[in-house]
């Protein structure tokens, strides 16, 4: 039975997409070694990391979270802004619920300099408006902080960005060559 379906697969998907039975075995090893690296990288993970209790407010322009800067520092509460935002449609803002990050998260979510300065605030305290690469201007305030586990997501962010920089290393030491046109044949 398995070999009849074989020979069905080849003749009826691989033949019509041009893939050898050798390509398309190769393409499956790339594919089994690649879930291995995967878990393996998965493994290492911990279950618990220090993390940090955010929550965020997200503007379109400089100037008004500016404008929010200067009512948190003339006392008005978070929460009554945060509200205010939510309820104002018109201007393309919002804010967000609480939420636990790891330093890595903070550095997936907006970007290095800014998860650096977010992790070293403490409790109560808030950033100073800060830009990112989709050119919004966010102030980021710090709820809490304690190494606590890690939930589904913050852990499979951990796996992902573990396995990616793993990845990134081995691409940085390929070697590509210009040349590569003169070691192609000419004639068939």
């Amino acid at each position: 039975e398995f070999e009849r379906l074989y020979r069905e697969f080849v003749t009826l998907r691989l033949k019509p997409a041009g893939l050898s039975e050798k390509k398309f075995r190769t393409m499956v090893e790339a594919s089994l070694l690649y879930e291995k690296l995967q878990e393996a990288f998965a493994a290492e993970v911990p279950q618990k990391m220090e993390q940090v209790q955010i929550r965020h407010l997200s503007f379109p322009s400089e100037e008004a979270a500016q404008k929010v800067i200067e009512r948190l520092e003339n006392g008005e509460k978070w929460e009554d802004i945060a509200k205010e935002v939510q309820e104002n449609t018109e201007d393309n803002a919002y804010s967000t619920d609480a939420q636990w990050a790891t330093l890595g998260y903070l550095e997936d979510l907006f970007d290095e300099t800014a998860a650096q300065i977010i992790w070293k605030l403490q409790t109560g305290q808030h950033t100073q408006p800060f830009a990112t690469r989709e050119e919004r201007w966010y102030i980021v305030q710090v709820l809490g902080r304690e190494e606590r586990e890690l939930d589904f997501w913050l852990r499979w962010t951990e796996q992902q960005r573990r396995f990616q920089a793993w990845l990134d290393a081995q691409m940085a030491q390929v070697q590509y060559s210009d040349s590569w046109q003169e070691k192609v044949p000419t004639t068939p």
